[in-house]
């Protein structure tokens, strides 16, 4: 049986690469999308889909279940939304839903959870000659870049959680 990974933000730009490197890789694949979402670009791929409702962690945990993952790639959230909240609560508060509901399915099969964030997270730098680390102090300036750092911070509580962070 293969092993499968569950990406999140499947249809948009880098959820179409990194289901493309899964099959490459010989993974099976469910790609989370949105209702109404986009799709016809992944319509000639050996892929299931699913929807997920990140505001219910309950939920999502049965749904997770459902999916048999073994992987999650969580690359969906908002680039633009209305305000510091909204950001907030697609990026960080969904982030640590799904996090939270991973942990919960039974038999706790995840292996990894891949959290997608962004050099937004961090902010700009004060000298290009400084080398960016994990110990590089964050000082977001974006909305954006606040509520990926948040969801990083979020997920650092869940010491279970088997997670790798991607800037």
């Amino acid at each position: 049986m293969k092993q499968k990974v569950l990406i999140t933000g499947a249809s948009g730009f880098i959820g179409f690469h990194l289901i493309e490197a899964a099959l490459q890789r010989g993974l099976a694949v469910c790609a989370a999308v949105r209702p109404g979402s986009v799709i016809d670009h992944l319509k000639g791929y050996d892929i299931e889909f699913c929807e997920l409702d990140y505001s219910n962690e309950l939920l999502l945990a049965k749904q997770l279940a459902a999916t048999g993952c073994h992987y999650i790639i969580h690359a969906a959230g908002a680039t633009r939304a209305g305000s510091q909240q909204a950001y907030n609560t697609i990026n960080a508060e969904y982030t640590f839903n799904l996090a939270s509901a991973a942990l919960r399915v039974p038999g706790n099969q995840i292996i990894r959870f891949v959290f997608v964030s962004s050099l937004a997270a961090v902010g700009p730098l004060n000298d290009r000659d400084i080398l960016l680390t994990e110990d590089t102090t964050p000082a977001p300036v974006t909305a954006y870049g606040r509520s990926k750092l948040l969801a990083e911070q979020k997920l650092q509580a869940l010491p279970q959680l088997p997670l790798v962070v991607l800037r």
